[in-house]
């Protein structure tokens, strides 16, 4: 069996540095892990130049991500289906996350133009965290300098986190990590909530 965990939010919510630290205790839980880095990232390294794209050129980066994600996201449940034992993914980001950079109709547009139900993606995961960004506590703490990657303003991440929470939140699969002065707290809540997950499904296998 395997377990597919999505990791969702606006820039500077310690997704990535969350994902790591899940790992060791996901593994001691008994099950196989397979932690997927950002496919966004992995496009802007390649040359895709986010920060000056707009409109139709928007669209088209937007496409990209998600055809790469769902490739990457089967391909990475196919080879962890041939583990002998349970098996746990866990994506920093996924699809869902594209919704909180388009507006919803154009959101709902570029995933069908790839052949994918807006109203079924959720399926496609059995937990997601969407991890509050520290961008609503103002500029004094919300920063992208130490990233390159990263050119949302504070406005911009907080609207990334609204379109979120509009396009995913009361969804029984979605739990909110939220924000915390202490970030070694926030990465505890986050850990309870997944080992609590996948401490619930090991009768089921076992």
């Amino acid at each position: 069996m395997v377990y597919r965990i999505a990791f969702i939010g606006a820039p500077c919510g310690g997704k990535t540095t969350i994902l790591r630290r899940l790992v060791e205790p996901i593994r001691l839980l008994g099950f196989a892990t397979y932690p997927v880095p950002e496919v966004a990232s992995l496009l802007i390294s390649a040359g895709a130049r986010t920060q000056e794209t707009a409109g139709q050129r928007m669209l088209q980066f937007q496409r990209g991500t998600i055809r790469v994600q769902r490739a990457v996201e089967d391909s990475i449940v196919e080879i962890a289906t041939s583990e002998n034992g349970p098996a746990v993914v866990l994506y920093d980001r996924c699809i869902l996350d594209v919704a909180g950079f388009l507006e919803t109709a154009a959101w709902h547009a570029v995933v069908r133009d790839i052949g994918l139900d807006p109203s079924t993606l959720l399926q496609r995961y059995d937990l997601v965290l969407q991890l509050d960004s520290v961008a609503g506590r103002g500029p004094d703490v919300y920063t992208n300098a130490h990233d390159v990657r990263r050119f949302e303003s504070v406005d911009e991440a907080e609207l990334v986190e609204s379109r979120l929470r509009t396009a995913w939140g009361g969804n029984p699969r979605v739990k909110v990590v939220s924000f915390r002065d202490d970030f070694e707290e926030k990465i505890g809540d986050a850990v309870t909530l997944v080992t609590a997950f996948l401490s619930s499904m090991k009768p089921a296998h076992q």
